[in-house]
């Protein structure tokens, strides 16, 4: 079992360095979170389905979550919690949650799956967790997961992805 935190400025290519390198291997489970047409969606990368997460002005939800400027459903982190949980399941290579960030460090967002992926890992039902963290948050999420022994990178070169 090993953990990993891709760990870069906001900004910088993570989701599409990540995208680029898991989106069609096999054995990839968890979420990123890439941008399409301007707001945040989901991409399971073991069913591949997509869907908003972040809600514009225009679709405003109840009960919505809001982080900034940010509006985000909370039925759409349901919903993909939910997803990361089944595939532990499964026992995959690769888990990945894009990302942890403000509202897991809040108890809110992917903190459920996150703590339930550290278990599975722990119990060896995943062999590889790969946490996406922002570099301003990193040292907050590392201490609230008690990461200290994950291995931080910064590039996807570092990691050993031929088998994947």
């Amino acid at each position: 079992m090993a953990i990993y935190i891709f760990s870069r400025e906001i900004c910088s290519g993570k989701t599409t360095e990540l995208m680029q390198a898991f989106a069609t291997n096999k054995g990839v489970a968890g979420v990123l979170m890439p941008d399409v047409n301007g707001l945040r969606h989901v991409f399971e990368l073991a069913s591949k389905n997509t869907y908003p997460v972040q809600l514009s002005e225009k679709s405003p939800e109840k009960g919505s979550i809001q982080v900034g400027r940010f509006s985000f459903s909370p039925l759409a982190f349901q919903h993909a919690e939910q997803s990361i949980l089944k595939s532990l399941e499964t026992s995959p290579e690769w888990v990945i949650i894009d990302e942890i960030g403000k509202l897991e460090l809040d108890n809110s967002g992917f903190n459920q799956a996150v703590i339930a992926c550290l278990q599975a890992c722990k119990q060896h039902m995943c062999k590889q967790l790969l946490l996406v963290v922002r570099d301003s948050l990193l040292v907050p999420v590392i201490e609230k997961y008690h990461l200290q022994e994950a291995m931080v990178i910064q590039n996807l070169s570092l990691l050993n992805l031929a088998n994947s």
